[in-house]
């Protein structure tokens, strides 16, 4: 049975042998740290890379809509944990401003501005576009449907496909990816309560981009398309399960539905204590949830016994495991596939992984999942 084989399998709500798992480092910095390198096209590197970390998913969305050579590299070496957005991954095109030693400013072509710092890691949005009504235009007068930005994707989705792996492609969340590319946080939490009509007519004209984007990379073959929605922090939802309900639940249930009329799936991060709306979530039609966060009171037994047998969980470990020994390590695998594995539907996610862990740590932490996930008894 192939990786591939081993994610459709997770969810279809059965029990693979072999139970899936996920390893996602904290930065791109312990990426770089922890991964072997290769001198390959980036097609073989990533499967050598997917091969060390026994991971399944693998990231479709181009890189050459980049200018910078660091965002690029940065971008291929993201791919095999899932989720390379940290470095503007999607469909928007990036060019490059500035760069020096310690970090790179990129213009994403909307105007919107991030600067991002090489190591430490760390990512600040510089500039907005969307400042007043007008400049929602902005967003009108992209070109989602270009051909050029989805170059190579169809090669790859089906060279990684025949290879045994689980193709995914990202666009941006529909509540996340306002604040990350277009909207001032502050301004757009609070606009949600004191304009409501601007707010809706920002999501909409966002979330027609994404579906459209969507749409692209599944007419190129991936498996599913997966967005980053952060929806709360570990006391609650950042809005109203209301506002949730009005604004972004509708996009949600759109971006479900259309992977679906393809046969692919729907896979969703958010962040957060959202034990609020899961229901909104299963209805909408999600297919994979991810991290599940236990320090943000999000218990995967519980969600495995109200909602497992429609939803799949991607359910993390820990934020860190740097002081954590080998035993305690050991334990708190064996407890979350404890809680995960019954009637399928789970991946088990290595999370917890910073610059400052150990490379004998970080060898143990694989070795450890492997043997678990094909060996453990209950």
């Amino acid at each position: 049975m192939s990786r591939r084989d081993t994610i459709l399998t997770t969810l279809e709500h059965k029990e693979p042998k072999i139970i899936p798992h996920e390893v996602e480092t904290y930065d791109i910095v312990a990426l770089k740290k922890f991964l072997p390198k290769f001198d390959d096209s980036w097609r073989e590197e990533t499967l050598k890379r997917l091969e060390f970390l026994d991971n399944s998913i693998v990231d479709m969305t181009p890189s050459h809509i980049h200018e910078s050579a660091w965002i690029k590299e940065a971008h291929n070496l993201l791919r095999v944990q899932g989720s390379p957005s940290s470095c503007g991954a999607g469909f928007l095109r990036t060019s490059q401003i500035e760069e020096n030693e310690e970090y790179v400013v990129i213009e994403f072509e909307t105007k919107g501005r991030w600067k991002i710092y090489k190591e430490p890691f760390r990512r600040d949005y510089i500039d907005y576009p969307i400042k007043i009504d007008e400049d929602l235009e902005k967003l009108e007068s992209i070109d989602i449907d270009n051909p050029e930005r989805y170059k190579g994707v169809q090669e790859s989705a089906k060279f990684f496909k025949e290879k045994g792996y689980f193709t995914s492609a990202e666009i941006y969340g529909f509540f996340t990816g306002v604040w990350y590319r277009y909207y001032k946080f502050e301004d757009y939490l609070m606009d949600f309560i004191r304009r409501k009509t601007f707010i809706r007519r920002l999501v909409d004209l966002h979330g027609k981009m994404n579906l459209n984007a969507a749409k692209n990379y599944l007419e190129r073959g991936v498996d599913s398309i997966y967005f980053c929605d952060d929806l709360g922090d570990n006391r609650g939802l950042l809005i109203s399960p209301e506002a949730y309900k009005k604004v972004i639940y509708p996009w949600h249930k759109r971006i479900a539905d259309l992977c679906h009329q393809y046969g692919a799936f729907c896979h969703m991060h958010s962040h957060g204590n959202i034990n609020k709306i899961m229901a909104f979530l299963v209805k909408a039609g999600i297919d994979i949830l991810n991290p599940l966060d236990p320090q943000d009171g999000m218990n995967l037994r519980d969600l495995k016994d109200r909602y497992g047998k429609k939803m799949t969980f991607l359910a993390t470990t820990t934020r860190s495991i740097e002081n954590m020994s080998k035993q305690e390590i050991e334990e708190l695998v064996k407890e979350r596939i404890n809680e995960g594995k019954p009637g399928g539907g789970f991946i088990l996610h290595l999370g917890g992984i910073t610059p400052n862990v150990d490379k004998e740590k970080f060898d143990f932490y694989l070795d450890v999942s492997k043997s678990l996930r094909s060996n453990f008894q209950n």
